[in-house]
């Protein structure tokens, strides 16, 4: 073993209950049944001892709460832990690992963490995911999830399947809340939710569609100066002069569908580049003003006129 990994191994001592302070947010919130884990711990003592940072001369719990309480509880003057000298993210990132190992996290407490990782720290979400060993599909996903109020109420309250709220991530806002009533009252699996959200989707494009074709018939029905059949081909024109194309709604849509499913391993080189520039272009049109302005021509070269 290499000196550099020595001296990453935590040490296992006992600590001052008194020296113990517990982080502001911890990973786990729960903390369930103390009372019963007292009595064990009373019986049989600590059976995995809890795991501490150093920080000065006190010691900031990284995991091991509910063991923590316990002790204090059973009023013990000092409690037997894993002493590591890591900073902040590494001691966050370790309790909420260990909570994820021991499956001690709810779905929602699991969420936070991910997004507080990723709001708070500042890291990315290929760099959480690498942490957790998970997709970055899957981080993105359960903080999505849990940022929508909705869906947290019914997941946390009412109890839907984090597996069909997943599905249902994927609806169009405006169209969420009453598949998450029609969801809780049928008692949707992830099955039947894919089912609903496609054939929602599905009802919605035929809609977009029947609309813009119903608008590009009352502006080709104005038009003049050109033929039937040149009027047929052209496109809604905009006030700016720049013709918006038939179906571009649905067609955003159901690319906004694939990239959610796609998985970033799967992409080429040249898929990277295509999505870059058309982030690029995206930017462009999002921060272009809705209203036009007059056209402005800059001088030639050489003051000509």
């Amino acid at each position: 073993m290499r000196p550099r990994d020595r001296a990453r191994l935590p040490e296992l001592r006992y600590v001052p209950l008194a020296a113990i302070d517990v982080p502001r947010r911890p990973v786990r919130r729960a903390l369930g049944d103390i009372s019963g884990l007292a009595e064990s711990m009373d019986d049989y003592g600590l059976q995995q001892p809890i795991s501490v940072r150093v920080v000065g001369d006190r010691y900031r719990l990284t995991s091991g709460l509910r063991r923590l309480e316990a002790a204090r509880m059973l009023h013990w003057q000092q409690v037997l832990a894993f002493v590591r000298s890591v900073d902040a993210d590494q001691a966050y990132l370790l309790d909420l690992i260990e909570n994820l190992q021991r499956e001690d996290l709810s779905a929602e407490e699991e969420a936070d963490a991910l997004g507080e990782l990723v709001r708070t720290r500042g890291w990315t979400l290929q760099q959480v995911a690498d942490a957790i060993k998970r997709s970055v599909t899957y981080v993105s996903r359960r903080v999505r999830i849990f940022e929508d109020p909705e869906l947290r109420e019914a997941i946390s309250q009412r109890g839907l399947p984090v597996s069909t709220a997943e599905v249902l991530l994927a609806a169009e806002p405006e169209l969420r809340s009453d598949l998450i009533r029609r969801s809780l009252d049928e008692g949707w699996d992830q099955a039947h939710a894919r089912v609903a959200v496609r054939a929602l989707d599905t009802a919605t494009a035929l809609e977009v569609e029947s609309d813009e074709q119903s608008e590009y018939r009352d502006s080709d029905a104005e038009a003049t100066g050109h033929s039937r059949e040149m009027r047929a081909r052209q496109p809604q024109q905009t006030a700016g002069g720049d013709s918006r194309p038939p179906g571009f709604t649905r067609s955003v849509r159901e690319f906004h569908r694939v990239i959610m499913i796609v998985r970033p391993e799967d992409l080429s080189g040249a898929d990277r580049a295509a999505l870059r520039a058309l982030f690029r272009d995206l930017v462009l049109l999002a921060r272009a003003s809705t209203t036009p302005g007059p056209r402005v021509f800059p001088p030639l070269p050489g003051g000509r006129r």
